[in-house]
């Protein structure tokens, strides 16, 4: 399951065309993940938990499409706008509207089916809730990719009709029948099929699926005609009443896509007549369909008309468990329902609160909010929603009232009065079967301020409450619950309730939670910006984020604090030391501070230029600097000479001179801190040119210093005449020319680059006209 938790507000239909492109981008197994990532405000995506890439339900969405046969118009548009996302191919897929049904408040149910080349997708469809106002607020999804085995039906609609009557002995010159062509999935395999509505000869209908391509029968199913039965409209102090069982799968028992039901003394039910459930309340049977009604009723109309897109996962309802002490019991999807102890409870299959109770129960575990916690927090947590639905889907603040037959041992209010139930006596309260300490006491704390809080918001406090879970991590404490009902009212209802949500909880001591914190650099360059973000535990936690920042001078704080800003994100550079503080003012009444030193990075300074120049020739050096405005650099000189010393030449970003002899040259960095850096560099000069000598004889010698670029030779030449120099591998393959050509008597230094010699033994060979010498030499690096 994916949970996409994302800020912000979803204008309208404009952003569908964008998540379109999203999701037609990615492989089928990141769809999904892609999908949550681009989608609107506080949405929540469920996908297949097999192939990553379906989406199942989709909760918190704010997307205006109209009210009415407009909003079903719009419904559809935004689901095919974003099909890939749900496994459509648009080439060959499509929805159209099945149905719409007003539901209370001035909600709306739009039902939408699959089609596959105009053909019906069997078990495809799309349930969509829309508010009031005319947004689409949710979606449960069973719409997949589905990949048939035929095009065409080679089996024509009145041979599979008598195919189908032949399986079930119908006789189709009394009733005549009806076929259509649909696809449906059968042993893991999309098949072109004709689905056959029949009576049998009793009367009772029943469905027959055959192959549009063999012609033979691939399922059959006795089907469930409008049903009717007999339940208890609350409990049993009232009289049973007969009533309609809606949304029956054709199948065993009674079960819907959202719940089944199951008995564990005896078989599932079956109907007494087509469609005729009604048990009388001495029967066992009874039993089942008055939880089926209760809990069909709670899921679909009151949670559903609240925004809830349904179960991923069907839930199982157990009547009759075995739970002895245990009244009722509920784990993930399973909902027990335990028998009558004697002297202490009754059947509470039959009590309409405990069932809507366990169904909450059932409802947290699917959306991943587990009890637990040091303090067990989560699980009191469990217990005051549990309470809360029920009381508010009953208008009663008592419950399980008739299920204890020693009232009010067992039962729970959660009108409670305000002391001493509230969170400063967490873990110190106790009522009837309720022990101190238990999750069941303390959790009335919870409970009677969200009572509270609806005395004062009407049903708007159940839809915040439902629409909480949507932000809760999977063990929460009450202070996420706090900030989850703030975020929610922020992000779907305008803010309009927070006032009245702290006010009811700060009542009972329950106050949201937070950490002031930020993220950010700690050094920065000067005049360099950053980037810090508020970074707030337990949720989203709401109210002013404020930032300052003051001076520091010589390791302390001074000066004024400065204003930099509001806002979860600050951008800001520093020319100076600096302490940065976040100030968080909560809706609780609190004020919290985290402050940070912001350093500036040392000054760096870095000198270019040559360390080797010919004598008396010009050369140029430059710095590259960073560091705080304003900031200075100065150049000194020292020539290689007895009783020299440094002397300023000048001060920018380079400088130039002509070198006479040998020198140092040293740099200084002085920024708008006063901070210095400094750098020498030691340049060289040499000479390259022809000596006077009187000597008539022909010499040559070799310089090359170990790991050294440059090498020199210096010759005494006896005439004028033509002068060849090449350097030869010990192999005597020539490697490089370095002189050839005429050459005047006397004496001259020449240089030759041996950076391109890799290491290894050399031959300097000199000749001029018929004198000549070999010099060897190294190359090191």
């Amino acid at each position: 399951m994916i949970r996409s938790r994302l800020s912000g507000c979803l204008a309208g239909l404009a952003l569908s065309f964008a998540l379109a492109r999203v999701v037609s981008a990615v492989p089928p197994p990141q769809v999904a993940e892609a999908f949550a990532d681009a989608l609107p405000p506080g949405a929540i995506v469920v996908s297949s938990p097999a192939s990553g890439a379906v989406v199942e339900a989709l909760r918190g969405l704010r997307v205006h499409v109209g009210r009415g046969a407009e909003g079903a118009a719009g419904t559809r548009a935004w689901i095919r706008s974003v099909g890939a996302a749900f496994g459509l191919d648009l080439t060959t897929d499509d929805v159209v509207v099945d149905g719409v049904e007003s539901l209370a408040a001035g909600r709306t149910r739009v039902t939408l089916r699959q089609t596959w080349r105009g053909i019906p997708v069997s078990g495809g469809d799309a349930r969509a809730m829309l508010s009031a106002d005319g947004e689409l607020r949710a979606i449960a999804s069973t719409l997949s990719a589905v990949s048939p085995d035929a095009i065409e039906p080679r089996v024509g609609r009145e041979h599979a009709l008598a195919v189908a009557a032949t399986a079930v002995g119908a006789d189709l010159s009394r009733q005549a029948g009806s076929a259509r062509l649909v696809i449906r999935r059968l042993a893991g395999v999309d098949r072109l099929v004709w689905e056959v509505s029949l009576e049998r000869a009793d009367g009772a209908p029943v469905r027959v699926w055959v192959s549009a391509l063999e012609g033979r029968v691939l399922e059959l199913d006795p089907g469930v005609a409008r049903a009717t039965g007999l339940a208890y409209a609350t409990d049993p102090r009232g009289a049973f009443a007969e009533v309609q069982l809606e949304r029956l799968l054709p199948a065993e028992g009674l079960a819907s896509h959202a719940l089944a039901i199951e008995d564990q003394q005896g078989p599932k039910i079956t109907p007494l007549a087509p469609g005729d459930y009604r048990y009388p309340p001495e029967d066992p049977g009874f039993d089942q369909v008055n939880a089926y009604w209760h809990a069909d009723r709670f899921v679909n109309e009151y949670l559903g008309g609240l925004g809830y897109a349904g179960p991923r996962d069907s839930f199982i309802v157990r009547v009759h468990a075995p739970l002895e002490p245990n009244v009722a019991l509920t784990s993930g999807r399973f909902v027990h329902l335990g028998r009558p102890i004697p002297g202490f409870t009754q059947d509470a299959s039959r009590c309409h609160d405990l069932i809507y109770h366990e169904l909450v129960h059932a409802v947290l575990y699917g959306e991943d909010v587990q009890p637990g916690g040091t303090r067990r927090e989560a699980g009191a947590m469990h217990e005051a929603l549990a309470d809360y639905f029920a009381a508010a889907y009953t208008s009663d603040p008592a419950i399980g009232e008739w299920a204890y037959l020693l009232f009010p041992n067992g039962a729970t209010r959660v009108d409670m009065p305000p002391d001493p139930w509230n969170f400063a006596h967490y873990d110190q309260v106790s009522f009837a079967s309720a022990p101190t300490s238990s999750v069941w006491a303390n959790s009335m704390i919870l409970s009677s301020a969200l009572w509270d809080l609806r005395a004062a918001l009407g049903p708007t406090c159940d839809s915040l409450v439902l629409e909480a879970m949507d932000y809760l991590p999977t063990v929460p404490t009450w202070a996420h619950f706090a900030n989850a009902l703030l975020q929610a009212d922020a992000e779907l209802h305008g803010g309009r309730s927070s006032s009245a949500i702290t006010g009811a909880l700060l009542r009972r001591g329950i106050r949201g939670a937070a950490v002031a914190d930020f993220s950010g650099p700690t050094q920065l360059q000067p005049g360099e910006t950053g980037e810090f973000r508020a970074e707030p535990c337990c949720g989203e936690v709401l109210g002013r984020y404020q930032w300052q920042a003051q001076t520091v001078c010589r390791g302390t704080p001074c000066g004024e604090w400065r204003w930099l800003g509001e806002g979860r994100t600050l951008r800001v550079g520093f020319g100076d030391e600096t302490l940065l503080e976040l100030r968080v003012e909560t809706p609780w009444g609190d004020t919290l501070r985290k402050s940070r030193r912001i350093a500036l990075r040392a000054p760096s300074l870095q000198l270019q230029g040559p360390s080797r120049l010919v004598q008396r020739t010009r050369g140029s050096w430059s710095a590259r600097v960073v560091a705080a405005a304003p900031a200075r650099v100065t150049w000194e000189r020292q020539w290689q000479r007895p009783n020299a010393f440094f002397l300023f030449i000048g001060d920018g970003a380079d400088v130039s001179f002509d070198a006479d002899t040998s020198f140092v040259l040293r740099v200084t960095l002085r920024d708008g801190l006063n901070r210095t850096v400094q750098r020498t560099l030691a340049v060289e000069t040499f000479r390259d040119r022809a000596l006077s000598d009187v000597r008539e004889e022909f010499k040559a010698a070799l310089s090359l210093r170990p790991g050294a670029r440059w090498g020199e030779v210096r010759l005494q030449l006896v005439q004028d005449q033509r002068l060849r120099m090449e350097v030869l591998d010990v192999s005597g393959r020539a490697r490089e020319v370095l002189v050839d050509g005429p050459a005047t008597r006397g004496t001259r230094v020449l240089r030759f680059d041996a950076s391109g010699f890799e290491p290894g033994v050399y031959l300097l060979r000199v000749r001029q006209g018929g004198d000549g010498t070999v010099l060897r030499f190294v190359v090191l690096r």
